[in-house]
């Protein structure tokens, strides 16, 4: 079917309908508490579907070769980060594979996925724009500024779904590989710039390039929730149940962060303000 003309509301419902209107195809959709709204139109898609726990999970593809692998991964991802952060947002989840730059990109109830990516990568593409469904579309934040507020936490909580899969070997060696990343990143810019600040707090417009942007947002945040992890993961996982259950819908803040760690006699605003504003730089594992 050709469309001719897409209407989109935001309301509290998921109903979607799809009708003939003076010799127009009209799809109209809505979606509840969302930021944003993205779609794909692509006359090859084929489609599979699985739930859990009445969420409706589609997986839109054209060039997979392994599409249930793909549906798979995102229905035990969901089930995973509702366990451990509190229930799925929405009613519906929905991957869509396209061509991409990146390994994936992140809206409210829908991702795409890059058709260039296989294997373990693709695995953690699912899982890290899965996890975007609770820090980004649930809980919001200034991704200008604080882009390692949502990037950082999604890492790591990739991680933790990573982990769950392929055990404590593959968590160890990611951290491995994000503290080499992260090192050599910060020795090449004392080079030439000895005076050199690596804050997270900074405007997007102020990053040098893509090299700098990740490791300040994606590497150092994941090294960041990583150490608070390891110094209790208990009460770590507490906190971010609270930060979820507290923010969503929200626009969070660092500090909102912080006090659903202190909710739990989790003192370490300390530490977190020191990585945010660039204090801690010598990292080793």
């Amino acid at each position: 079917m050709a469309v001719n003309f897409i209407k989109v509301t935001f309301r509290r419902t998921g109903i979607r309908n799809v009708y003939v209107d003076n010799g127009r195809n009209v799809i109209e959709s809505e979606l509840y508490s969302a930021r944003d709204f993205a779609f794909l139109l692509n006359d090859n898609y084929k489609v599979l579907t699985g739930e859990y726990e009445n969420i409706k999970v589609n997986y839109f593809h054209y060039a997979d070769e392994t599409p249930d692998f793909t549906l798979s991964t995102a229905v035990e991802s969901l089930k995973f980060y509702s366990e451990l952060f509190g229930r799925y947002p929405y009613d519906t989840y929905t991957l869509a594979e396209t061509e991409l730059n990146a390994g994936g990109m992140e809206f409210p109830s829908i991702v795409y996925i890059s058709s260039t990516v296989s294997g373990d990568e693709r695995e953690e593409v699912i899982a890290h724009e899965t996890a975007h469904q609770w820090w980004y579309g649930a809980v919001g934040s200034d991704n200008l500024n604080e882009a390692w507020q949502d990037e950082g936490l999604t890492e790591f909580s990739t991680l933790l779904y990573m982990e769950s899969k392929h055990g404590n070997e593959y968590y160890v060696k990611r951290i491995s590989d994000a503290y080499r990343s992260y090192n050599m990143f910060k020795d090449i810019t004392l080079k030439v710039n000895p005076d050199a600040k690596f804050n997270m707090n900074k405007n997007a417009s102020e990053y040098m390039s893509d090299y700098e942007y990740v490791n300040v947002t994606y590497v150092k945040g994941l090294l960041m929730f990583d150490t608070i992890y390891n110094l209790n993961k208990d009460k770590t996982l507490k906190a971010l149940k609270r930060y979820y259950n507290n923010c969503a819908y929200k626009i969070a803040t660092a500090d909102d962060l912080i006090e659903s760690f202190e909710s739990q006699r989790f003192n370490i605003g300390g530490i977190i303000k020191n990585w945010i504003n660039g204090d801690t730089i010598m990292l080793t594992f």
